[in-house]
């Protein structure tokens, strides 16, 4: 396995991320992508190689992460820079 190719580190959770292809996708062909990938065009992944990125990767579902409350959207939009400068501006001319 080449150094591009080799696993990226573990996640929060312990498991391995996906693997990374030689080249980007767009410029390999659709059968070395599938070399690279370990699948079938026609049946996709094998029972083994299935299991196997099961107990890699774990399942595909989202994590279930808190929210952003919407308090501090609020905070996060009035602090913004830009946002405090527009509000001087506007509030400074409609004092001359």
């Amino acid at each position: 396995m080449s150094q591009k190719q080799q696993l990226q580190p573990n996640d929060k959770a312990g498991r391995r991320r996906n693997r990374t292809l030689s080249r980007p996708a767009h410029s390999l062909t659709v059968s070395a992508i599938l070399d690279e990938l370990r699948a079938d065009a026609l049946r996709g992944l094998s029972t083994i190689e299935a299991n196997a990125r099961l107990n890699d990767y774990g399942l595909n579902e989202l994590q279930n992460v808190g929210g952003v409350h919407p308090v501090k959207i609020l905070l996060r939009q009035i602090v913004n820079a830009m946002t405090l400068v527009v509000s001087m501006s506007i509030s400074s001319s409609q004092v001359t």
